[in-house]
Parts: structure tokens; C-alpha cells; sequence
């Protein structure tokens, strides 16, 4: 990754409308974790206000987060060149998907009672 510089800090996880934040004394942190999905397909959950750890990459107060640790749990969402973890499964939206892990439609929106 050529932008940010590499980081670890604790604070405390906020959540503000859809999105997290990490507070500590000195910043209050952005933070991007990528998909939900991928996150609980890991069992991975967060609070509003537990603490936390981040390790990540930071560019002003935004942080892409690499591995997060809170409530006894870590995920890792992105490996050291800050590629996500994601990238490549059925929770990712590029073109370099693995079709295997899109879901093959069962009906067609005519078969739908409730449409018809």
C-alpha cells in the first residue's frame, strides 16, 4: 500500500450511524473493516464501546484496518500489501470473484407467487 503508514492502537469502539470509529486520547479514528458478511462468517462481532486493538495502515484518520482484536477475538480483513481478505469470495464485488461462490438463482422472479 503506497498511502498511509503502518499503525497499531487501542481506543474504544464507536459506532456512529452505519460506521466505526476508534477512540483513544489522542484521535479519533475512522476505521474500515470491509464487508459485515465477512466478518460474521468468522464469528466476529463488536460492541459499542468495548475496546479494542488495531493494526492497520493510517492516512489522516482513516485507518484500513489489517487485523482487529476485541472481546477476546481477532480477525485478520487484510494481509500485509493490505490486500483484503475477502478479495476473490463470494464477499467481494470485483471482477475477480470466484464464481464458484456466487449463488446459482433456484427460480426466476415469475415463479414468485407473491409477484404474480
Amino acid at each position: 500500500m503506497s498511502i498511509g503508514k503502518p499503525i497499531s492502537v487501542k481506543g474504544t469502539l464507536t459506532l456512529e450511524g452505519i460506521e466505526w470509529v476508534l477512540i483513544n486520547d489522542q484521535e479519533r479514528y475512522n476505521i474500515h473493516l470491509g464487508p459485515v458478511s465477512y466478518r460474521d462468517s468468522k464469528n466476529f462481532t463488536m460492541a459499542n464501546g468495548a475496546s479494542a486493538y488495531v493494526i492497520g495502515m493510517v492516512y489522516k484518520n482513516d485507518i484500513a484496518v489489517f487485523q482487529i482484536e476485541t472481546n477476546g477475538k481477532s480477525v485478520i480483513l487484510r494481509d500485509k500489501t493490505a490486500r483484503p481478505a475477502w478479495a476473490g469470495t463470494k464477499f467481494s464485488s470485483g471482477r475477480n470473484r470466484n464464481k464458484e461462490n456466487i449463488p446459482t438463482p433456484t427460480e426466476t422472479l415469475e415463479d414468485v407467487p407473491e409477484l404474480n
